[in-house]
């Protein structure tokens, strides 16, 4: 299976590959109204506004460094193929395929755990995030608001 890599810190991170529907560069953001919010700003994308998260200041409390390498990357949800939200990582320069997975990770895909830990061939410590546990820890509420309020600007609230 592929998986997109990037950093948080010094620490290694990869996602499924097929739920990034985009990797673009670091840009500027519409700020975000609401308060006492995770969220950093919005995104048009594909003419859809998107909430994106700083994952390095959610994680470490610190904001992405400024940085070529660091991205937004766009994720969608691979069931639908509906755009879900933008994360902005560090050093996501590349992807790793990893076929031999832990047998825990398949079993608890949807337990309370954001990642899980695998060893590479190389002996290198990466962390896999899941995604449904993603979502839910950076959207438990601000997707909801925030598809409502996007439906009502848009008028396609029946």
């Amino acid at each position: 299976m592929l998986y997109m890599c990037f950093h948080i810190g010094e620490l290694r991170y990869a996602l499924q590959a097929r739920s990034v529907a985009s990797v673009i560069p670091r840009v500027p953001l519409q700020p975000c109204a609401e308060l006492n919010t995770t969220q950093t700003g919005s995104l048009l994308f594909k003419q859809q506004l998107l909430p994106v998260f700083d994952l390095c200041q959610i994680l470490r409390h610190q904001p992405a460094e400024a940085a070529l390498s660091t991205r937004i990357l766009i994720l969608t949800d691979d069931q639908d193929a509906r755009l879900l939200c933008g994360i902005i990582v560090e050093q996501a320069t590349g992807t790793i395929r990893l076929d031999k997975l832990p047998d825990t990770l398949t079993q608890n895909s949807r337990s309370g755990s954001l990642t899980e830990t695998v060893q590479t061939r190389s002996g290198e410590t990466i962390q896999l995030i899941k995604l449904p546990q993603l979502m839910e820890m950076l959207l438990n509420t601000t997707i909801v608001q925030h598809n409502i309020n996007n439906n009502i600007q848009t008028g396609t609230i029946r």
